[in-house]
């Protein structure tokens, strides 16, 4: 965020971000979406994050109408993807450029990108969190580490992905 209000070029974000994986993102803890909104106002996190999505519209010609960033940013403020950080969303714009992109860019696309990398993210955290657990330098809260903990998150998850699959028909 602080490099997005800095005004930072694009070839500074992608040399600051060239080395950035998921198990990086997991172990660093960036700010969330949410928690950018705390602190900074949804406007500009929603601006900063579409600027993130403008960028990546550019790549294929354009393919994404300012109206679609702005529906896939209100997708991500309010539902939970709001859990994903800026450095998220620009790793996942990142593998969409690197990707072969078979027909339009499209809401979809990215919807579907940016769910599967939350995935990814989930495994990631959950992984880290227990590595960091078996050293004893960290505890997993109960409702993560149990069973039921465990069912309602897939649960959720199920869920958001039928709705994100409804919304791109």
């Amino acid at each position: 965020m602080q490099m997005a209000l800095e005004k930072a070029s694009k070839i500074d974000l992608i040399r600051n971000f060239a080395n950035l994986t998921v198990e990086k993102i997991a172990k660093v803890g960036y700010p969330s979406f949410g928690t950018l909104t705390k602190v900074h106002g949804l406007e500009k996190v929603e601006k900063v994050t579409s600027m993130l999505f403008l960028d990546l519209s550019a790549t294929f010609n354009d393919d994404l109408s300012p109206e679609q960033v702005e529906e896939i940013t209100a997708e991500i403020s309010s539902s939970l993807m709001r859990n994903v950080s800026l450095e998220d969303i620009y790793l996942v714009c990142r593998k969409i450029k690197k990707s072969k992109n078979y027909g339009k860019l499209n809401v979809n696309k990215v919807l579907i990108s940016l769910e599967e990398h939350f995935e990814n993210k989930c495994e990631a955290v959950l992984q880290h969190n227990i590595n960091q657990d078996k050293k004893g330098t960290k505890t997993i809260p109960p409702e993560r580490n149990s069973t039921k903990g465990l069912e309602q998150m897939n649960k959720n998850r199920q869920a958001h992905i039928k709705y994100i699959k409804q919304q791109a028909k």
